[in-house]
Order: C-alpha cells, then structure tokens, then sequence
C-alpha cells in the first residue's frame, strides 16, 4: 500500500507553504526587533509600483509556472461577473509536465478542501475588484490545506506578466504568471457559461 509515490503538491500550495514560513519568520523579526531596539525597523518589503490599469487585461489564460523547474504547473483562465474577477484551475500537469488534468476531464480532487471539488472545478481566487490601481479585495485558497489568504493581483508591463499577490496581514509572497500561448484540448471554456463557485472567508 506504500509503494505509490505521494501526489503532487500543487504549485498554489507550494506557494502558500513558503508563504506561511515567511509569515512566521517575519513576525519572529518584528519581535526580536522590537526587543532590542526601541527604533522603528526599516522596512525589508520591496516597494513595488503596480502598473494596472483598467486597460490591462487580466483576464483569458494564464500559465502558472513551477518555481523550481520553471515548468508548466497548470493553466488558469481569468474571467469576470458584474466587475468581480476570478480565476480557476483549467489544466495540471504533473511534474513531468505531462497533462494530467483538463476541465472536461478532471479526476484530481483538492484533498485539503472540505468535500473535496475536483481541481477544475472551483474558483482558485475570487473576489477580485478594481481599486484604481490593482485589483484587490480577493482570496486565494490553498488546495493542499484549505487555508485562505488575501489576495490582489496587477499586471506588470514589463515583465508581461500577471502578479499574484497572497498575504496575510502585511506579509505576502508573489508569483508571476505569464499569458498561456497553447491551451491544451478539454481546457478551453467558455467564460460566459462559468459560475462561480468560492468559498467565503
């Protein structure tokens, strides 16, 4: 019954898990800090300029690469209802960069989410609105863990690419994900036929 390989983690959950430890090592800093020193300690957060714009499409296919092999991890389509952005899961591969998974064929499930949806089926990231300079507001769920955490997302002009906030309190972590060139067959929708389906805070 051991012999099978674990699953693969998903790339979200990889994400969320070092994003975690960050968390906690820097609330660990902020005490220490505040131990020692009664000066105010200098922020390490890298200032960042969002450059969205209501122009700026955040929306259609977007790959979300490994960040250790730089791989496709999956292919997420972005859509929108009533000015309320989304994003779902609707192509995984595995570590190999096989094709595991589509929306017309999803067997993989979200072990870590009460009920177990199956990966495609739900909306990673919901709750997204235009704010003048970013989309914010959101909530990006861990598949491996059920844990949500506050999420914006803006798109770099000069990277060309979509930036994936999460963050819990004043700590986050960031992934890019870049405009999907070749969408497998079973993983193209129709954003007008998509319901969202969340899970609130």
């Amino acid at each position: 019954m051991f012999d099978r390989p674990p699953p693969k983690q998903t790339n979200i959950g990889f994400i969320m898990i070092r994003f975690s430890q960050i968390f906690v090592s820097a609330i660990c800093a902020v005490l220490l800090a505040s131990a020692c020193s009664t000066a105010k300690p200098e922020s390490s957060a890298a200032e960042y300029k969002p450059a969205a714009t209501m122009s700026d499409s955040i929306t259609g296919y977007w790959t979300v690469p490994d960040p250790d092999t730089n791989k496709t991890d999956a292919i997420v389509i972005g859509y929108q209802k009533d000015g309320v952005f989304y994003y779902r899961m609707v192509a995984v591969y595995d570590d190999s960069g096989k094709l595991t998974d589509t929306a017309a064929n999803c067997t993989q499930k979200a072990k870590g989410i009460k009920g177990n949806p199956k990966m495609c089926s739900f909306d990673m990231i919901w709750g997204l609105k235009f704010d003048g300079k970013k989309y914010s507001g959101g909530h990006i769920i861990d598949p491996d863990s059920g844990k949500v955490y506050n999420c914006e997302v803006w798109y770099d002009a000069a990277k060309q690419s979509l930036v994936v906030r999460g963050e819990l309190w004043i700590f986050g972590e960031n992934m890019n994900w870049y405009k999907a060139e070749n969408i497998p067959n079973g993983a193209k929708v129709n954003p007008a036929n998509l319901t969202p389906f969340t899970f609130e805070k």
